[in-house]
């Protein structure tokens, strides 16, 4: 039994004989439309009822797009007579998905705009998804960090932006060299540093690079013997927020 991505055993690996299997775990609902004991011959019950709510990005987008989430009532006296999947009320979505593919990067920027003007964010979860290549501008000119902060502003429960597939004709990263591993991360981070878009001067220029390679640095730090996982994020944690300049008691 399986979900999408993730690993699996076989539903042979169960132990037969019982009425009913209750599965955990898996984020969607399993079998989606209705249970049946010809679901699974041998197993009359494999029920996975998925999340209350949801865990990562792409749950909400499961959501969004008319994913039901809730529990399972099961009925039964000497054997289960009933199997019943009880959808709850979930938040309200917006989603935009948007194909940026052989488009100019300002064209896009203003299309995405009016899209979050025309709809009403108040107490919903907006999901923003662009992908394809832009044959003008750079990503970056997509300026989606004004769009979330304004959709918060008028209500937004929270807005999750996917840019992951997109990319740009005119931007790539640049490759560089340099004597050392050292010289060269210093060189990939100054030669596309001017891609940040950003209003604090700290994240931009030389001190944006010098930054950028502290925080690599602390992000690497090996796990030391004997340190404990948790010991470990939390120390990590703690040292790149240092390098920040954020106090963690102030959050």
């Amino acid at each position: 039994v399986s979900d999408t991505h993730g690993d699996s055993m076989a539903l042979s690996l169960l132990p037969p004989g019982f009425e009913y299997y209750a599965g955990g775990h898996l984020h969607k609902r399993k079998p989606r439309h209705r249970y049946t004991r010809m679901e699974y011959p041998g197993y009359p019950y494999v029920v996975y009822p998925g999340t209350p709510f949801c865990g990562y990005h792409s749950d909400l987008e499961y959501n969004a797009r008319g994913g039901k989430r809730g529990f399972v009532l099961v009925d039964f006296d000497d054997s289960v007579t009933n199997v019943e999947f009880v959808a709850i009320e979930n938040a309200k979505y917006e989603i935009i998905d948007m194909d940026c593919k052989s488009r100019n990067a300002i064209h896009v920027d203003a299309e995405l705009r009016d899209c979050a003007k025309s709809i009403n964010p108040q107490g919903k979860i907006i999901i923003i998804k662009l992908a394809g290549e832009l044959t003008m501008g750079k990503t970056a000119d997509i300026d989606t960090v004004a769009i979330k902060g304004e959709m918060m502003e008028a209500g937004a429960l929270a807005v999750n932006i996917h840019k992951n597939q997109l990319t740009s004709k005119e931007y790539n990263i640049t490759g560089v060299k340099g004597k050392n591993r050292g010289e060269i991360t210093h060189n990939i981070f100054a030669e596309n540093i001017g891609e940040v878009r950003t209003r604090q001067e700290e994240l931009a220029g030389e001190s944006g690079v010098s930054l950028a390679k502290t925080l690599l640095e602390e992000l690497a730090q090996p796990k030391q013997d004997n340190e404990k996982k948790w010991e470990y994020e939390q120390r990590v944690n703690s040292r790149a927020l240092g390098a920040m300049e954020i106090d963690v008691n102030d959050s």
